[in-house]
């Protein structure tokens, strides 16, 4: 068993949005310490939103690897950013990501799902 040491945890950075879009939310994080985000590794993850044959799929991406998490039958799913004050933000100021899927129909109310980002060391 390993356990981290204090040193351990203050040379790798959290993980910070490097961009968002209309289907995705891009972490990026130093986890070895080296100083760079290796975009071709897990230290680059997303969440995806992607809409195939009416049905709103829900995706983790981490380096160059994907994986559906979710699917939703007859369903739209969109992805919004907001700061700490709740205001639509860019990636330089997220605090807080949306994940909201309703069905295409429009009768009912969306499912919401939030993810809080730690606040800058």
């Amino acid at each position: 068993m390993t356990i981290a040491t204090k040193s351990d945890l203050t040379c790798r950075k959290l993980a910070a949005v490097s961009s968002v879009s209309a289907d995705s939310v891009v972490f990026g994080s130093d986890h070895d310490g080296d100083g760079v985000v290796d975009t071709t590794s897990s230290e680059t993850t997303a969440l995806e939103v992607r809409h195939m044959s009416g049905d709103a799929r829900v995706r983790l991406r981490f380096g160059r690897q994907t994986m559906t998490v979710m699917e939703v039958a007859d369903s739209e799913a969109m992805l919004a950013v907001s700061d700490r004050g709740g205001t639509a933000a860019d990636a330089s100021a997220a605090a807080l990501v949306e994940l909201a899927i309703a069905p295409s129909s429009g009768e009912a109310p969306a499912s919401r799902l939030f993810f809080s980002l730690p606040p800058p060391p």
